[in-house]
């Protein structure tokens, strides 16, 4: 239970906590091949999709077909870099 209720909390703080960082901050790439935070936080949102959707294939289909994830062509395609917070 200890566990629900530490979601819990991280769930209501994260947004207060996320607004107050920079612009700057959470659009800087420590490198040109590294992501910036918003970036990764695409890529979070991307990949907890992409494994719903495997979820379900499994629970729900005989023979399911588990595609792959292309997380660089999802970032890049959504444009999370460019995206406000």
């Amino acid at each position: 239970m200890q566990a629900v209720t530490t979601l819990r909390s991280i769930v209501h703080e994260a947004p207060a906590r996320l607004a107050k960082l920079s612009d700057d901050a959470i659009s800087r790439r420590p490198t040109p091949e590294k992501w910036s935070p918003k970036q990764e936080l695409g890529h979070l949102l991307d990949s907890a999709i992409m494994n719903h959707v495997r979820l379900m294939r499994v629970l729900t289909e005989d023979n399911p077909t588990l595609s792959g994830y292309d997380g660089e062509s999802c970032v890049t395609a959504h444009d999370y870099h460019s995206r406000s917070w």
